[in-house]
């Protein structure tokens, strides 16, 4: 069965099906990369609805006193080729791309063919940000289905690409070398009304990602992935399972001051807040979303087969959504 064909939005003008079978579908695609040397975090991603699309960037820099941010609804390209990633959008002197191809054979297994083959080139010109980042994968990718009746999803997750290009936002240039990289794509009918806790996280040697979706019919999944580094672990390079029975937890009234715990049966995991920015997208009767996105350190240990092993110190994205859509 190959993966991307396995399209949301097959095509968006026909009305019809719209209507009677789609009208609750979605499909997403999210990148965020951090660079070790430059102490920063780029990320964007593309939400696609029946309705209308929307893009979002944003760089995250401590040093800096906020993180910069832009967000746009447009209209990306209609039809995306099998096997393919094609995203772009012009209007004016705004341009946005991100292309690249890839084999996704699925056997059954969270394993592809060749974890090697293929790779993604994201370009933008913006009032905000201009730029190029190039990006290639390094190791399989996972996958999550959930079929809940009346809601599905799946999911593709690629952790431990590598980026380098340069990125230029207010005057100021992001320049990744080599940078750790995360890539995603979700597609599926989600409850309407729905909130979800997301947290992805990586360093050299350990790559781990977990959602709670606390939606009528949840999503739930906690995957990690060990390197040979972690002597450890008795499962290496290869993505395991963990018990999705997680919790993110704070303990204060203002829950961005401080630090949250995220843990479940096979994983405990401090995560240190570095920096936010939160999005509201209104559409009155179709969307009224809340979306903050956390530039974010985790650290602690997790369960594999038995064995506690400790991560080191990971950085990623921690997400909070919540509203309808």
């Amino acid at each position: 069965m190959e993966l991307e064909p396995k399209k949301v939005l097959r095509n968006r003008w026909n009305i019809l099906r719209t209507i009677c079978d789609e009208w609750r579908d979605k499909e997403w695609w999210y990148t965020g990369c951090y660079d070790a040397a430059g102490d920063f975090y780029v990320s964007w991603y593309f939400v696609r609805t029946n309705l209308a699309d929307q893009f979002v960037m944003s760089v995250f820099d401590p040093k800096m006193p906020e993180p910069v941010h832009w967000s746009k609804k447009l209209f990306t390209n209609r039809k995306i080729p099998p096997n393919e990633l094609s995203l772009n959008y012009k209007c004016g002197k705004t341009r946005i791309a991100y292309n690249g191809a890839f084999r996704e054979q699925f056997n059954g297994v969270a394993d592809p063919v060749d974890p090697t083959d293929g790779a993604w080139k994201f370009e933008i010109q913006s009032k905000r940000f201009e730029g190029q980042i190039d990006m290639k994968p390094t190791i399989p990718f996972f996958t999550k289905f959930d079929y809940k009746i009346q809601d599905r999803y799946g999911l593709m997750h690629f952790f431990h690409n590598r980026a380098n290009g340069v990125i230029r936002a207010n005057g100021k240039e992001y320049v990744l070398k080599d940078a750790l990289t995360y890539y995603d794509h979700c597609w599926g009918r989600v409850p309407s009304k729905t909130g979800w806790h997301w947290l992805a996280v990586q360093n050299e040697n350990v790559a781990l990602a977990s959602l709670v979706n606390y939606g009528a019919y949840s999503q739930l999944y906690t995957q990690v992935y060990l390197t040979d580094a972690i002597s450890k672990s008795p499962r290496k390079n290869e993505w395991v399972r963990l018990d999705q029975a997680v919790s993110f937890e704070f303990q204060k009234k203002d829950k961005w001051s401080q630090t949250w715990h995220v843990t479940s049966p096979d994983m405990n995991l401090a995560v240190t807040l570095f920096q936010r920015k939160t999005d509201k997208t209104w559409i009155p009767f179709f969307i009224d979303l809340l979306h903050t996105e956390v530039y974010v350190k985790a650290s602690g240990v997790v369960r594999v087969d038995g064995v506690w092993v400790e991560t080191g110190d990971m950085f990623g994205v921690m997400e909070e959504h919540k509203g309808f859509w």
